[in-house]
């Protein structure tokens, strides 16, 4: 299996704001599933178990992963 390029480590004040947002319920489904891979990506976990857990498609892990390791994503 290829090697992350690009890793997720959020700092404690970014999960627990990803962790309120997705508990509230009132987000848009995009926003959601986003903050929900971006999580599962901190706690290790490989895209083929974020897409199967989140219901995506492969490359939204990875395009996510590409764009928060360029940006903070909000």
């Amino acid at each position: 299996m290829a090697r992350k390029k690009y890793h997720v480590n959020l700092e404690e004040e970014e999960r627990q704001r990803l962790q309120e947002l997705t508990s509230k319920g009132t987000l848009k489904a995009r926003k959601f599933k986003r903050a929900l891979i971006l999580l599962k990506a901190d706690q290790g976990m490989q895209d083929a178990q974020i897409m199967r857990a989140v219901s995506v498609s492969r490359a939204d892990p990875q395009t996510l992963r590409r764009r928060w390791f360029g940006q903070r994503i909000e």
